[in-house]
C-alpha cells in the first residue's frame, strides 16, 4: 500500500497517510453564511499539492480517540513510500 509522509518545521512529528485514510481539512476562509469551508481531500499523487496550494488546517481521521490537527503551512518535505 502506498504511503505519504509529511514532515512538519515545527514539530518532530510525522503524519503518516494511506489510501484508506479520510483527510478532512478545513479552510481559513468562510462560505457566504459565515461557516468554515470544511472538505474531504482524496488520497491521491495530487495531495502534496492540495496541501502545500494555501494555508490549511487539516486531520486525519481514523480510529484513535485523539484527533490530531497539522497546518499545512509548516508542511517541511513529504516523501511517497510503497
Amino acid at each position: 500500500m502506498k504511503k505519504l509522509e509529511i514532515s512538519f518545521s515545527d514539530t518532530d512529528e510525522k503524519a503518516i497517510l494511506d489510501e484508506d485514510s479520510l483527510i478532512i481539512a478545513i479552510d481559513n476562509k468562510t462560505t457566504a453564511d459565515d461557516l468554515t469551508k470544511c472538505f474531504v481531500l482524496e488520497f491521491d499523487e495530487d495531495l502534496p499539492d492540495k496541501l502545500l496550494k494555501r494555508p490549511l488546517m487539516f486531520y486525519i481521521y481514523d480510529d484513535l480517540p485523539i484527533l490530531k490537527l497539522y497546518r499545512s503551512v509548516y508542511i517541511s518535505a513529504y516523501q511517497w513510500k510503497d
